[in-house]
């Protein structure tokens, strides 16, 4: 409740969270795990949550982009994403892999795994909606896999400026940029948006958002 209405405070009218789909864990208020709960009990409990909100915040909307993490084997991401389908969650509209780009390579395999697992559940919809570009390596083309793939949305997509002939790909394609998040990671010393991406892109009339990305992590 507290986070949704921080964002609501803030102006936010739509709020999409990147998260990994677990279940909950419920503790006494001396910190001993007293009961375990699964992905569906996480959905409903929210939902409660949210439809409260909803009625005091009526213009408000939320969806969950659930994600696989690079550091899995494949075996353990395309289970993640199969748990993912079979919530078959109302709130859920996309999936995307995270972690640090340069250390874990091309984004191919992961989009291999998504492609597998989302034919396999062609009446749900699902968006890919994948990291890619947050480096400042001209090598990396985790942008171009990423649009060909059929990304719904690029986040970060710092360095699209070094592959300029991909932008032809980039029309109806959402560019989630991080700004503050680049900063501190470091993949990024521009904080003044006047100096980012951002003003090629719009431009190009490529579409944009700009995104607190992990608040909860850096503490902003």
């Amino acid at each position: 409740d507290h986070i949704l209405r921080k964002y609501i405070f803030n102006g936010y009218q739509r709020i999409e969270f990147r998260a990994l789909l677990v279940g909950l864990k419920e503790y006494s208020p001396e910190g001993k795990l007293v009961a375990q709960h699964d992905e569906r009990s996480f959905a409903s409990s929210f939902e409660k949550v949210y439809d409260k909100l909803k009625l005091e915040h009526p213009t408000l909307t939320v969806g969950f982009i659930f994600f696989g993490l690079k550091c899995l084997s494949d075996e353990e991401n395309e289970a993640i994403l199969r748990k993912v389908c079979n919530l078959n969650w109302k709130l859920t509209v996309g999936i995307d892999f995270v972690q640090a780009e340069d250390p874990y390579g091309s984004l191919e395999k992961y989009d291999k795994i998504a492609d597998k697992v989302l034919g396999d559940y062609p009446d749900q919809w699902l968006k890919k909606c994948y990291h890619a570009g947050d480096t400042r390596d001209h090598l990396n083309h985790n942008i171009e896999i990423a649009l060909k793939g059929g990304s719904a949305r690029i986040g970060h997509g710092l360095n699209i400026t070094q592959h300029i002939e991909i932008l032809p790909l980039c029309s109806g394609v959402c560019f989630e940029l991080c700004p503050v998040s680049n900063v501190i990671t470091a993949s990024s010393a521009r904080l003044d948006l006047r100096l980012s991406t951002a003003p090629i892109l719009l431009g190009l009339g490529v579409p944009v958002s700009i995104n607190p990305d992990d608040p909860g992590k850096f503490g902003y």
